[in-house]
């Protein structure tokens, strides 16, 4: 029986094989016509195409960093913003509101003043509360991209023989680590002994991932800055809502 790794663990269990084959059959042809013009003098030509295919391989993975920077930067904003505001509402309401001799103490001003100053901090405490909460469902997402094609050249689920185990332990180490070696074996093998026609491939299927991974980044980016001011505004309406039915009432 196949043990998933905890790395895995998560994703539904689909025949990547069958995928990858036809999506290799369908595009093959045009693969072997791309190298079959070298005959034609174009062969200096055609390897500057695969090296620009390389440095847009790296140069999307640098984008896709930078939107998941952006999005680690929107969690910092939200915990401190939640640590901050959450400290701020406490204080106030502790120093205000007295609930054996007078349920507010103070001034009307200096109450008026501290119970918008809590409604403020009360509405981005709950907003920063959800904006990491999305952020928590964020992590880990069930990428359909991942098990679309196999990858083994730039991704690490198709690139082993034996599936390792993320989870280590001494009792396991030792054996973890032959696994490793042999695992590299296996890639350095296939990799020596692949054609130029799947190794350019396997460049443009990997260059396609990252243009998909950088989609995903920018779309969760996008809902994070989205929440926090959606999350403001439902509370502040839901607010003002209650004080409208306590009027009437």
């Amino acid at each position: 029986m196949k043990t998933k790794s905890f790395l895995g663990c998560r994703y539904p269990d689909i025949d990547v094989d069958e995928i990858h084959n036809t999506g290799y059959s369908a595009i093959k042809g045009t693969i072997s016509n791309f190298f079959s013009r070298c005959e034609k003098n174009e062969k200096e030509e055609l390897w500057k195409k695969w090296v620009y295919i390389r440095e847009m391989i790296f140069h999307l993975n640098d984008r896709v960093n930078y939107w998941e920077t952006r999005r680690t930067q929107l969690l910092q904003v939200g915990l401190a913003l939640l640590v901050a505001f959450g400290g701020i509402s406490f204080a106030l309401f502790n120093k205000y509101y007295d609930p054996i001799a007078n349920p507010f103490k103070g001034s009307v001003i200096e109450i008026t003043i501290a119970f918008i100053l809590l409604l403020f901090c009360f509405l981005v405490f709950v907003s920063s509360f959800f904006m990491v909460l999305i952020w928590h469902t964020q992590n880990n997402p069930k990428y359909p991209f991942v098990y679309g094609y196999k990858i083994w050249l730039w991704h690490w689920r198709h690139a082993e023989h034996e599936q390792s185990n993320t989870k280590i332990s001494i009792k396991i180490f030792s054996d973890e680590v032959k696994k490793f070696s042999r695992n590299m074996l296996f890639y350095k093998e296939k990799l020596l002994n692949s054609s130029n026609e799947e190794l350019l491939d396997q460049d443009i299927s990997q260059l396609y991932l990252l243009i998909t991974n950088e989609k995903y980044k920018i779309k969760m980016v996008t809902q994070l800055q989205v929440s926090f001011w959606n999350s403001f505004k439902y509370v502040l309406y839901f607010l003002l809502l209650i004080r409208c039915l306590a009027l009437f009432s």
